[in-house]
């Protein structure tokens, strides 16, 4: 525990370890020891997601991030949610397990599901299935260009698209079960340094919520080419599952979408920030 908090808050919090259940006011201040900057609302945030789903922050089960508008200079926080947290939450109530992957998604089976292939974009493909029989499939997409954290640490392209792709499955299979609005990352690559008493934890684990996203990362128009690029872009970049995208078309069905490339242009109208963007914000090491 010191290794990884530091002595002083490795001594401040170690009163907490082994405590089987957390109450409301140790969750409170368990949270304010790790992320002390944090705002009272998000706390409270975390405080409660912690408690609605049994989560213990020490145990990596959620991260609070910090993010700055590079225009105003404002800072404020989200709540992560780690897939270790999300396996857990799903293994109280149902057994599953995994049929097929993760593994890379074949170009043949891009062209079934997407109407087409990625080729600057790593595809992963999972099938899972729960004691009753019933199966969800997931794809996780990682661009070869995008960025990557905790390479160092053995995080790799294949586990970021994978990742997607799990909870992607799990989503489709335990709707009920899942926090809605939360993102997830790997807890193995979520660390953080403690400036000193008082400091603040940065995480480094999964890239921040998927919107706003800089401009210029997103597929132009013309690079959409079909429905099945168009779905996937828009759940890929702003997590919009295809209802949610076709009722920001105006449309009931999908069939009504004649030309996906001004589809997919009108999404980012939409849904790009027209005033600054949000970057993580960094503790000096």
């Amino acid at each position: 525990m010191e290794e990884e908090l530091g002595k002083e808050k490795g001594t401040e919090l170690a009163k907490y370890f082994g405590v089987a259940t957390l109450t409301k006011k140790q969750l409170s201040e368990i949270l304010m020891s790790l992320w002390p900057k944090a705002p009272p609302l998000e706390v409270a945030k975390a405080t409660m997601l912690c408690l609605s789903y049994g989560l213990n922050p020490l145990m990596k089960h959620l991260a609070l991030i910090p993010f700055k508008n590079t225009t105003t200079g404002e800072i404020t926080w989200s709540t992560i949610m780690s897939l270790q947290a999300t396996e857990l939450i799903i293994g109280r109530k149902h057994r599953w397990s995994y049929l097929d992957g993760p593994r890379i998604m074949k170009p043949e089976e891009q062209e079934e599901t997407f109407g087409g292939t990625y080729k600057d974009t790593l595809v992963v493909k999972v099938l899972i299935k729960d004691s009753d029989g019933n199966q969800a499939p997931g794809c996780g997409l990682w661009g070869k260009d995008e960025k990557l954290k905790g390479a160092e640490k053995g995080n790799t392209k294949f586990n970021m698209a994978s990742i997607r792709a799990i909870r992607q499955a799990l989503t489709r299979l335990f709707p009920q079960e899942m926090p809605t609005g939360i993102d997830i990352a790997d807890e193995r690559f979520i660390e953080g340094e403690w400036g000193g008493k008082g400091g603040e934890k940065a995480a480094k684990g999964q890239p921040p919520p998927p919107s706003p996203i800089k401009g210029e990362d997103f597929p132009k128009p013309e690079a959409i080419k079909n429905l099945g690029m168009l779905f996937e872009s828009a759940r890929k970049y702003f997590d919009l599952q295809p209802a949610d995208t076709m009722k920001i078309l105006g449309v009931e069905t999908k069939e009504q979408i004649a030309d996906t490339s001004e589809a997919w242009r009108l999404i980012l109208e939409a849904k790009v920030p027209k005033q600054g963007e949000r970057e993580e914000v960094k503790t000096s090491e």
